[in-house]
């Protein structure tokens, strides 16, 4: 009961009082050992549960941002060590891999990395935008499942909703030396507890190296109701843990639970 306060008073401090304000960049100027998160801003729709900031995708957007933020990167003084770079949105996987991999490169001539993440969008995923990744240099991806089930995805306003082959994802990313995490969410619009207990069973059976479980919150500004209680939630997350256990999972945090030592956690 602790943990489900908490968390829920995390979340509410973290969310609800977000505002973007856009304002000329600041010199940057970086040293050591960091990470560095690029936010792809598009999307080809907008989820209910997505408190970030996304842009409806258009290739004139795209070639403007694209040309922002290579400059931007190429402007900064950063040295030193990148234990990580992390492509979040947004759906980075809205841009073809040379794009992605232009911003990776712009970065990668100012310092060291070590690994290179990205999140993808199921249905926009195919084998040789996961081969082309891998050629170059990605170690890691997060697959934002969210939910097996076609009518809880539509309800969140997702319009691309093909998630039949994710075993087939996993498996194939897995096959070519990805490293993959799998997302989920409880408390979707549409969701019961028995409709997502399904969904980590049938996580459990796709087995990724990570399978990483987000509770639903309320946006502002958003009037979408959850589908389960934010208390009946962090539950159901206890229950999904034993569920993962049995599969040998082990749980990392609140929401996290991995096969082995390693992490996609920014």
């Amino acid at each position: 009961m602790v943990v489900t306060y908490l968390s829920r008073k995390m979340l509410q401090h973290s969310f609800a009082g977000t505002v973007y304000h856009f304002q000329k960049v600041p010199p940057l100027s970086y040293r050591g050992r960091f990470g560095v998160y690029v936010h792809i801003p598009f999307c080809r729709s907008k989820c209910s549960f997505c408190p970030f900031y996304k842009e409806i995708y258009s290739e004139e957007a795209c070639s403007g941002f694209m040309e922002a933020v290579v400059r931007e990167i190429e402007e900064c003084d950063v040295q030193g060590v990148a234990k990580w770079i992390y492509f979040g949105g947004g759906t980075p996987n809205t841009l073809p891999v040379h794009d992605i991999v232009r911003i990776k490169s712009a970065v990668g001539n100012k310092m060291t990395v070590e690994a290179v993440g990205i999140e993808l969008l199921p249905a926009l995923i195919q084998r040789n935008y996961l081969q082309e990744l891998k050629a170059n240099g990605f170690t890691k991806v997060s697959i934002g499942i969210e939910s097996f089930g076609h009518h809880i995805l539509q309800a969140t306003g997702r319009t691309l909703t093909k998630n039949d082959h994710p075993q087939e994802m996993v498996a194939f990313a897995r096959s070519i030396g990805l490293w993959v995490n799998v997302d989920l969410m409880v408390g979707l619009p549409a969701q019961s507890g028995a409709t997502f207990l399904e969904d980590i069973r049938k996580a459990g059976v796709v087995r990724p190296d990570q399978i990483t479980i987000y509770p639903f919150m309320v946006i502002r500004g958003l009037h979408t109701p959850a589908g389960i209680p934010s208390r009946r939630q962090f539950r159901l997350i206890e229950q999904a843990g034993e569920l993962l256990a049995a599969n040998g999972y082990e749980r990392k945090n609140i929401w996290t639970f991995a096969r082995g030592q390693d992490l996609y956690d920014s």
